[in-house]
């Protein structure tokens, strides 16, 4: 067996540390090394924790990325979705 390399995950996506200069398209495998929270048992175990975690991460940077919103949207919701005159 090669080489071990440290890394996380951020975003449903494993990130190595720097070190770890890896070049595009290497088969890798990855062993937790650390028990996180979406991956518990037990009885209070919760089933959709990993799933919970991963939508969370994508609406905050889908938050992120986004324009912001005009100040009177609420107001003249007609006139920004479908055309017609403001208020």
């Amino acid at each position: 067996m090669g080489k071990t390399y440290s890394g996380e995950v951020r975003n449903g996506v494993v990130v190595f540390d720097p070190v770890a200069a890896l070049a595009e398209g290497t088969k890798v495998r990855v062993e937790p090394i650390e028990r996180s929270e979406a991956v518990a048992s037990g009885p209070d175990a919760d089933p959709i924790a990993g799933t919970r975690a991963m939508l969370l991460a994508w609406a905050r940077k889908a938050e992120e990325n986004a324009p912001p919103l005009p100040s009177d949207l609420a107001e003249n919701h007609d006139h920004y979705a479908h055309g017609k005159p403001r208020e």
